[in-house]
C-alpha cells in the first residue's frame, strides 16, 4: 500500500486495484458491515458527502432504511440537475433494497416516494407513453388509494392524464385532469411541499390545457392559459420543473402561442413563442429548454409553413439528449422542412423514421398533424396511393382520439389529393375544401380557415370561376390584421391581385 502523508493525517492507497478486491473479500461478511457502517457514520459527520455515496456504503453495512432514505435523495438531486438516468438507477436501487424490508405502512409509504420519484424521471428519459412509466405511475396510484394519500393521489393524476395524453387518449386525459382539480378543490389548501407548492388546482388547469386544445376548444384554451399565466410565479413555483419535468411558465407560454396562432393572430403566437424559448434558456434548465424546442419551435414553425425556422429548432433539438418522443418529433418537423426544401425523398425518410421512431410506439399525440405533413411531401412527388394511404390513417387517428384541432387540414389535403387527380373526382374536391373550410370556422381556427380558402379560390381559378374565388377569398384575407409576412397571408395577398 502506499502511504501519503504522516499518521494519525495519513491517508492510504492500494497499489492495484485488485489487491483492494482480494483484500475487501477476504473480509468476513459481517466485518465489511462494520467497515460500510463507520464510513456512514463519519461521511454523515461531514455534512457533505454525496447521497449517493452514503447510499451506497449504508447499503453494503445493511443499514436498509437509511440506505432507501438516501437512494431517494440521490434520485432526486439527480433529477433536478436533469440527470434522469441517474436518477432512475438511484431509484431502482432504492426500490431493491425496500424489497428486503417487511410489510407495513411505513415500507408502502418509502415506495410511494421512489415509484414518484422513478415515473418522474422515466417521463423524460424514456418518453411519456413507455412501458416503464406506465408500471411505475400504476404501482405508485395503487400505493396512493391504499394509504389513503390524497395528495400524492394528486401528483399521480398528473403523471396518469400526461400518459392519456402521450397516448393521444384525449378524452380521458381531460378526465384525468378534471378529477386532479375537483380533488384538489376538495383539499382547498396549497401545500408547503416542494413537489406541490404551486398548488394542485392550478396544476389541474393547466393538465387539461393540451387535450383541450387538441379537442378543438380553442376558446377554452384561451382563457385557462391566460388564467395559469396569472397564477404562476416564477420565484414561487420554480420547484415545479424539478419534481414535474417541465417549467409551468415555458409550457403554458407555448399554449397560448397555439391558440393564438389558430385564432388567426400569428404575430401574438410568434412573440409568445419567442418568449418561451428564451425563458426556457435562461433557466438553464434542460427538459425545459427541450419542451419549448419542440412545442414553441420546431412544431409551430412547421404548422405556419416556415421551414428554415423549423429545421434550425430540430436541428438544436436532435443535438441534445433528451427522450425518444422529443428526438422522433425533432424529425418528423425536420423531415417536412427538408423535404420542402427540394429534398423530399431525405425529408420523407427522415420523417417516416419520426413517426417509426424507436421507444415511441404509444406516443401518438398530434398525430393527425405529424401524418398531414408526411401527406404533402407525398402531394409534392404526386405520389398519390401513398398520399391517400396516409391521409387515410389520419382520418382513423382523428376517429379514434377526438383530434379535431387539425382536422380541417386534413379535409383540405384530401381536396388537394382529389383535385390533383382524376377528372371525376372534381367534385369529390369541391365537397373537401367546403368541409375544410366548414371545420375550421366552426373551431374558430382562422388560419386554418384561411389555408383552407386558398386552396378553393386556387381550385376554382384553375376552374375560370375567378369572381367566385375572390369572393371567397377576400373576406377572410380581409379579416386579419396581422402577420402579413407569414407564408400563407403572403400567397393570400398576391392570388388576390391575380384574380383581380
Amino acid at each position: 500500500m502506499y502511504q501519503r502523508g504522516l499518521a494519525p493525517d495519513a491517508t492510504y492507497q492500494f497499489k492495484h486495484a485488485l489487491v483492494r478486491d482480494a483484500a475487501y473479500e477476504s473480509l468476513l461478511k459481517s466485518k465489511r458491515q462494520q467497515v460500510h457502517a463507520r464510513l456512514v457514520e463519519a461521511l454523515e459527520a461531514t455534512d457533505t458527502a454525496a447521497p449517493e455515496l452514503l447510499a451506497q456504503h449504508a447499503t453494503a453495512a445493511g443499514m436498509n432504511e437509511q440506505a432507501i432514505e438516501y437512494w431517494l435523495q440521490a434520485g432526486i438531486h439527480a433529477a433536478e440537475r436533469s440527470a434522469h438516468r441517474e436518477a432512475i438507477g438511484h431509484f431502482d436501487r432504492g426500490l431493491t433494497v425496500l424489497g428486503s424490508l417487511p410489510a407495513s405502512t411505513h415500507r408502502d409509504e418509502q415506495e410511494l416516494r421512489l415509484q414518484i420519484g422513478l415515473c418522474n424521471s422515466l417521463n423524460t428519459a424514456s418518453g411519456w407513453g413507455s412501458g416503464e412509466t406506465v408500471k411505475a405511475n400504476a404501482r405508485a396510484r395503487e400505493l396512493c388509494e391504499s394509504l389513503g394519500e390524497t395528495d400524492a393521489l394528486l401528483h399521480v393524476l398528473r403523471q396518469e392524464r400526461i400518459i392519456r395524453w402521450v397516448r393521444a387518449d384525449h378524452r380521458a386525459a381531460l378526465a384525468t385532469a378534471n378529477q386532479m382539480i375537483g380533488l384538489a378543490d376538495q383539499q382547498d389548501v396549497h401545500h408547503d411541499s416542494a413537489v406541490y407548492r404551486f398548488g394542485d388546482v392550478g396544476a389541474g388547469h393547466y393538465l387539461s390545457l393540451w387535450p383541450t386544445l387538441a379537442m378543438g376548444d380553442i376558446k377554452t384554451v384561451r382563457n385557462v392559459a391566460n388564467k395559469v399565466l396569472d397564477w404562476y410565479d416564477k420565484d414561487q413555483h420554480g420547484d415545479y420543473r424539478f419534481h414535474y419535468g417541465i417549467d409551468l411558465r415555458a409550457a403554458t407560454l407555448s399554449i397560448r402561442a397555439y391558440e393564438r396562432w389558430l385564432s388567426g393572430y400569428p404575430d401574438q403566437a410568434s412573440n409568445a413563442n419567442t418568449q418561451a424559448i428564451a425563458y426556457a434558456r435562461e433557466l438553464d434548465h434542460a427538459s425545459s429548454l427541450t419542451w419549448a424546442l419542440t412545442w414553441a419551435g420546431a412544431q409551430p414553425a412547421v404548422m405556419r409553413r416556415d421551414a428554415g425556422a423549423s429545421e434550425v429548432f430540430a436541428d438544436e433539438l436532435m443535438r441534445l439528449q433528451c427522450s425518444p418522443l422529443d428526438q422522433a418529433w425533432a424529425r418528423i418537423c425536420a423531415g417536412w422542412a427538408i423535404g420542402k426544401c427540394g429534398q423530399r425523398d431525405t425529408g420523407i425518410s427522415m420523417l417516416r423514421e419520426g413517426l417509426d421512431y424507436p421507444g415511441t410506439e404509444q406516443g401518438k399525440v398530434f398525430r393527425s398533424l405529424h401524418l398531414a405533413l408526411l401527406a404533402e411531401l407525398y402531394l409534392d412527388g404526386e405520389q398519390f396511393d401513398l398520399a391517400a394511404q396516409t391521409l387515410g390513417e389520419a382520418r382513423a387517428h382523428i376517429a379514434r382520439s377526438e383530434e379535431r384541432f387539425w382536422e380541417a387540414e386534413i379535409f383540405r389535403l384530401t381536396g388537394e389529393l382529389n383535385s390533383l387527380q382524376r377528372s371525376e373526382l372534381t367534385e369529390a374536391a369541391d365537397i373537401c375544401f367546403r368541409q375544410a373550410i366548414a371545420v375550421a370556422g366552426k373551431l374558430g381556427a382562422t388560419s386554418l380557415e384561411l389555408r383552407a380558402a386558398l386552396s378553393f379560390a386556387r381550385y376554382w381559378k384553375q376552374k375560370g370561376k375567378t369572381s367566385e374565388a375572390r369572393g371567397l377569398l377576400e373576406p377572410i384575407y380581409n379579416w386579419f390584421t396581422e402577420g402579413f409576412d407569414t407564408p400563407d397571408l403572403i400567397d393570400a395577398k398576391a392570388l388576390l391581385q391575380e384574380l383581380r
